[in-house]
């Protein structure tokens, strides 16, 4: 006989829309269709992480993107307040290697040699601090990794019910999909964000430092 799709696939029909699911299946007050229709991108993904994450009521998976670039990801997925908070923590980790790289270059800062000069004498405190903030980069990293799907389920399912309550019921395939889904161009604005982020926070460190 013919070979069951769903048992190759784990119990997952591909063939099927909403790959074999319960369509009206409820996920804290949104239905499993409307969830597939936001995540529009990549729903033969993140629709049995989701279910799963919900029967069993776990939080962890594994986001490889997450464990290098966390502000890019979420900027992908419209998740803009995790990804400006990704980027902000990220650059102000960086501080400290900043400090050691303006105190390793202090002869082209002659206007600055009071202030750089306490960071050469503090050479050691800062090169710790360095490691400490890239030590607390990388926890943050992996903990992202780990919780950046629940993460997204939960970002789907309120968004969903936000827009169900504002317009009284139920909304169109298009408007969900059109609210969440993924946009590349975000990646970009991210990137401008966190050079926007970098040359502030630079800029600030020199005048205090300008300041001492």
């Amino acid at each position: 006989g013919e070979p069951d799709i769903g048992n190759m696939f784990g119990g997952i029909d591909p063939t099927k829309q909403y790959l074999g699911f319960n369509p009206d299946e409820d996920f804290e007050g949104a239905k499993l269709k409307e969830v597939a229709q936001f995540v529009d991108s990549n729903t033969f993904y993140y629709l049995p992480l989701f279910k799963r994450m919900k029967d069993i009521g776990s939080k962890i998976s594994f986001n490889f993107i997450c464990l290098f670039f966390p502000y890019f990801y979420f900027a992908n997925r419209k998740m803009w307040f995790w990804g400006i908070m990704a980027a902000l923590v990220t650059m102000l980790l960086n501080i400290p290697e900043y400090l050691y790289i303006l105190g390793s270059q202090a002869e082209a800062f002659p206007f600055m040699q009071k202030s750089l000069g306490l960071i050469v004498e503090n050479e050691s405190l800062i090169v710790t601090l360095t490691e400490i903030c890239s030590t607390f980069d990388w926890v943050l990293r992996i903990v992202m990794c780990l919780f950046a799907n629940w993460l997204y389920m939960k970002f789907s399912v309120k968004s969903i019910n936000k827009v169900k309550a504002h317009y009284g019921g139920p909304v169109s395939p298009q408007r969900l999909k059109s609210m969440g889904g993924v946009n590349p161009a975000n990646i970009l604005i991210m990137g401008l964000i966190l050079f926007g982020l970098t040359a502030a926070v630079n800029f600030v460190i020199i005048c205090v430092l300008m300041m001492i």
